[in-house]
């Protein structure tokens, strides 16, 4: 499966009232009744190691909260779950995560990713390699500033042990990234390029932002 995901880490607020947070554990209660009724109708096909595979789609839970408040993941989008939804949303102009959001694709398992077009939009980043291979043709890339320390450094970005030992690698023949010249940037550390050879970047100021676009050299 790949996993494309909007929904946040839900941690629990520990000032929430007892009685809500009662209410919510029996609301997931509920659920996974419901679930296990289904199971036993033959609605879910279970797998080899005698477990089902269900995907949750979910917000947050009022009762959560995290770092920013207890609805920072109240407008969550459905994430991407496999191949044919991926080429839908590529299809379609890209990806959005939204305000407080995710990553928003996660390349793993050694998969190779080519993006020839579109919008790519994420919470702190737009695409990350966890391990595989990223192609970037074309399209634009942006994301909300990771707080003020790493502000726009990851919008591309790979998990740094993998990239270290090869197993995470970028290419970037084109597109445009938004506040991110990815030919220099600390991704990686100082210094990382990820532009591919012959290629070169070009910056233009759009506002208060600067756009880098790759083109050939």
């Amino acid at each position: 499966m790949i996993a494309l995901h909007k929904v946040a880490a839900p941690r629990l607020d520990r000032t929430a009232k007892a009685a809500d947070e009662v209410a919510a554990y029996e609301r997931i209660d509920s659920t996974h009744a419901k679930a296990r009724r289904l199971i036993e109708r033959g609605r879910f096909a279970r797998n080899d190691d005698g477990g089902i595979a269900i995907t949750v789609v979910a917000t947050q839970d009022t009762v959560e909260s995290d770092s920013f408040n207890n609805t920072y993941d109240e407008n969550a989008t459905y994430p991407v779950v496999n191949v044919t939804e991926l080429k839908e949303a590529l299809t379609n102009g890209g990806i959005d995560t939204g305000v407080n959001g995710g990553y928003g694709i996660n390349v793993r398992n050694g998969a190779t990713l080519t993006i020839n077009g579109g919008y790519y939009y994420g919470g702190g980043t737009a695409v990350q390699v966890q391990k595989g291979t990223l192609i970037i043709n074309g399209g634009t890339f942006a994301c909300e500033p990771f707080g003020d320390l790493y502000g726009y450094n990851f919008l591309i970005n790979c998990v740094d042990s993998a990239y270290k030992n090869g197993t995470a690698k970028v290419i970037i023949n084109g597109g445009t990234f938004v506040n991110f010249d990815p030919s220099n940037c600390t991704a990686e550390g100082a210094g990382t390029n990820f532009v591919a050879d012959g290629y070169k970047v070009v910056s233009e100021a759009h506002g208060t932002d600067t756009w880098y676009t790759v083109v050939k050299g």
